[in-house]
């Protein structure tokens, strides 16, 4: 019952009929709306916050002393700093430019990995059935 009357909240618009009057109607393309809105505040907050000292401190140790996410998060766990992070949430923030001036550019590593390059599919030779043509095989005569 209770999402019926959410549902039915989101959706009210206000009207005016034909004699000037203000009506409330549901419209559920309003209320989906209004639902895919509030869907996109759902994700749950960073960990590093309002810590901008922490995020201080993980561009000077990437961008000046060219250290490893992993090196940094092991480095504010030592430290036992305020919102210290896994590695894995560093990258992500890496990866989703959360932390100031700080890029995949900026990974030591990263950067000077090469790329992959894929190989594209083989020549492929002559079929079957071309090979079969050209090796025939040497007729055998019947000795009785």
């Amino acid at each position: 019952m209770r999402t019926i009357e959410r549902e039915l909240k989101r959706g009210r618009v206000k009207l005016l009929d034909y004699e000037l009057r203000t009506i409330y109607v549901h419209s559920s393309d309003r209320g989906q709306d209004v639902y895919d809105q509030n869907a996109t505040a759902k994700r749950p907050g960073l960990t590093i916050g309002s810590h901008h000292r922490t995020a201080e401190f993980i561009r000077f140790r990437i961008v000046e002393h060219k250290e490893s996410p992993d090196v940094v998060a092991h480095r504010m766990k030592q430290a036992n700093m305020d919102g210290v992070v896994c590695t894995k949430t560093l990258y992500n923030y890496i990866d989703e430019k959360v932390i100031p001036r700080v890029s995949n550019e900026s990974l030591w590593e990263k950067r000077k990995r090469c790329k992959q390059r894929r190989r594209g599919l083989l020549p492929l030779g002559k079929t079957t059935f071309q090979r079969s043509r050209h090796r025939a095989a040497p007729h055998r005569s019947r000795e009785s």
